[in-house]
């Protein structure tokens, strides 16, 4: 018997992050119905049953889009086993949330059909609502000194509000951002590209474990067993975005991935703040891009991120209140409340000035690759040849779509095919 939390795990797996044809069909129908229609109703002739009937008139004039992605999403079907995935998320200790459950945090609904159909969530399964009165940080992997004693500096003026904390669980700004929220007993979430029982990057499986026994918690919209992929991680940003009110770019290179999380907030309306850095510094260049070409806000204390979230309105919104973060989190420091001004003091790390480059503004990071030529990379492998149909039920597309794509990669030097298959060239 199929239950709409068991529908929502067979559309998590048959469709990718940020689907929103998928997502409008289940947000029309639910997940209960809709896996029905995709599994049964589509078998049987157009119009047979009132569900696709339904769907039918809700992609009138769109019929081609609905047929392509029906095709690609029913290549998947004979990997799927929604009971199996339910026991493996019981087995990991993992939830598994849907819009209907009560800790589902509303405020991914602002995504509309780009809304994950579910979420799993191995630790605090409450804490995902929780970060409705926190603060997504993120910035570059490649992090300086400065932006490690900044990210740190920042998290610590957050303690007296037991500020939740979210990132991507990433090396460099990400991990700086969880590891300050584990020493001032913040709570913290980390959101993955790939399923929650794969602790990626494997150099932060120890930070991500911590995490999990300080009681925070791990998210993930893809099932356990899911790689994380490229564009996986492209859409994992949206989720950062979503789920706190506010946004901080610490670091971020021009193209850095994450403008496109800061970008995501600004389209849901969200607040972002960037922090400055040394004008001489190729990893401060995209949080000057923000503040110049955006309504981002410029970040140089901590106060300036309680203005943005509105702590002063909501003081006990944090895990265990106010006077519970004032106990375990101790005084903030002069540093804590203007930590770029510390940074830049002499007693501060040093950071190595570059000169940056600046590119044309506007140009895509990925240089003329669309999404699907990233799927289709992010399909392949260094070492095992894979088929055309392995690669288009691991990237969510038809083989059909997958083979013009493969003759591009070729041209480009990208991938080869060695006589058994397609592998790629470079990491």
């Amino acid at each position: 018997m199929i239950d709409q939390v068991l529908g929502a795990i067979g559309w998590a797996c048959v469709t990718e992050p940020g689907d929103v044809v998928a997502g409008e069909i289940v947000w029309e129908l639910g997940a209960e119905a809709a896996w029905q229609w995709l599994t049964v109703d589509t078998l049987m002739p157009v119009g047979a049953t009132e569900s696709d009937e339904r769907v039918r008139v809700l992609f009138a004039g769109r019929e081609a889009l609905l047929d392509r992605r029906l095709a690609r999403w029913r290549s998947r079907l004979p990997d799927v086993n929604v009971e199996a995935q339910a026991r493996s998320a019981h087995a990991l200790g993992a939830w598994v949330l849907t819009p209907n459950d009560p800790n589902w945090p509303l405020l991914l609904n602002d995504l509309e059909f780009a809304r994950p159909h579910c979420l799993w969530v191995r630790g605090d399964s409450a804490l995902p609502v929780s970060a409705r009165a926190g603060v997504s940080i993120i910035g570059s992997r490649e992090m300086s000194n400065y932006g490690e004693h900044v990210t740190s500096q920042l998290v610590a003026g957050l303690a007296t509000y037991g500020t939740p904390v979210v990132s991507g669980g990433a090396f460099g700004v990400d991990a700086s951002a969880h590891r300050a929220a584990l020493a001032y007993e913040l709570p913290t979430l980390a959101v993955l590209a790939g399923g929650v029982d794969r602790l990626y990057p494997s150099g932060n499986a120890g930070l991500q474990r911590a995490i999990l026994a300080a009681g925070g918690a791990i998210v993930s919209e893809m099932p356990p067993g899911a790689l994380p992929m490229r564009s996986r991680f492209l859409q994992r940003n949206r989720l950062i975005a979503a789920l706190t009110p506010v946004t901080l770019v610490v670091e971020a290179a021009w193209r850095s991935g994450s403008l496109s999380t800061a970008h995501h907030a600004l389209e849901l309306s969200r607040q972002v703040g960037a922090v400055p850095g040394p004008v001489t510094s190729t990893l401060s260049s995209g949080c000057h891009r923000l503040l110049r070409e955006t309504p981002a806000t410029l970040i140089t204390s901590s106060s300036d991120i309680v203005e943005l979230v509105g702590i002063e309105l909501q003081p006990d919104l944090g895990r265990g209140g106010v006077e519970s973060a004032k106990n375990s989190a101790g005084p903030v420091t002069t540093a804590a409340a203007d930590p770029v001004a510390a940074a830049a003091s002499p007693t501060a790390a040093h950071v190595t000035p570059t000169n940056p480059t600046y590119p044309g503004i506007k140009m895509p990071p990925t240089r003329g690759r669309t999404p699907a030529h990233t799927a289709v990379l992010d399909g392949l492998s260094l070492r095992k040849a894979r088929s055309v149909d392995e690669i288009a039920r691991a990237c969510g597309l038809l083989a059909q779509e997958v083979l013009p794509i493969l003759g591009e990669l070729e041209i480009s030097g990208a991938i080869v095919h060695d006589g058994m298959g397609w592998k790629r060239l470079h990491g």
